[in-house]
């Protein structure tokens, strides 16, 4: 399937930054935003894409991209992928039961990340100046970003989260993750890994992302994944943000 024409389901603050990707593509793009005066209605907008990109506020995601999927039009969806765990299966088996694939947007698992595996202690530190929400609480906003590093790098499912002195603790079967998560002053993406022979300090504000942006990096692997079925990247499968949610959800954040 040729992607060819793209709707932007929503185009608040981190949708414009799809926008700002999709101007420099080669394919025509549609929004629907309801704060848009001259948008499409949701269901033209379905009718006209060939795939969409879910960037609406996170209590809207379930119902959104299952609205896409059951017209049999693949969806990368924002994190987190739902509020829920029970959407989140929703929407799994509306992706099934449509052959509609499905991507959840991790964005920092596009970024130029080593080949190693948590084996110790894990600790991240995730603020954004500016960034407080109505729709969801700091920890549905902030934390599914180090929360899916975590998942990836232990290579685990966890078995056990909770809140802990205003930290996030992840228990893995071999290892232990923290997190602490607010909307401070100041941006700061911090995540730190110790080994058994190593300690590496991912600095997300100051590490090189390459030659791609890991954002426009993100898109391209969604529209190679639906043109050329190639595999989804690692922690970005349906089953990688169910995860990222079921920990939130363990958690009672």
């Amino acid at each position: 399937m040729k992607v060819e024409k793209v709707a932007l389901i929503g185009c608040g603050a981190w949708g414009k930054n799809y926008l700002r990707i999709l101007q420099d593509m080669r394919v025509e793009f549609s929004i629907y935003d309801p704060a848009w005066e001259h948008s499409r209605s949701l269901d033209d907008t379905v009718d006209w894409c060939d795939v969409a990109i879910v960037a609406s506020p996170a209590s809207t995601h379930a119902e959104v991209a299952c609205s896409v999927m059951e017209a049999g039009k693949p969806v990368l969806v924002e994190k987190p992928m739902a509020t829920s765990v029970i959407d989140v299966d929703r929407m799994i088996q509306v992706s099934r039961d449509n052959k509609a694939p499905l991507l959840v947007g991790h964005v920092f698992l596009h970024h130029q990340l080593p080949n190693i595996t948590a084996s110790g202690k894990m600790f991240a530190v995730w603020s954004h100046k500016g960034r407080e929400r109505e729709d969801v609480s700091v920890w549905w906003d902030m934390a599914p970003h180090p929360l899916s590093l975590m998942g990836y790098f232990a290579g685990q499912k966890a078995i056990d989260a909770h809140l802990e002195n205003g930290t996030l603790v992840v228990e893995y079967p071999s290892c232990r993750g923290s997190v602490v998560a607010s909307w401070g002053l100041q941006r700061e993406r911090k995540l730190s890994i110790e080994g058994d022979t190593y300690d590496v300090v991912f600095d997300f504000d100051k590490q090189p992302t390459g030659t791609v942006e890991p954002l426009r990096r993100q898109v391209h692997e969604f529209f190679r994944h639906v043109t050329f079925e190639c595999a989804v990247p690692m922690g970005c499968r349906p089953e990688d943000g169910r995860e990222v949610v079921r920990i939130l959800e363990m958690a009672k954040c």
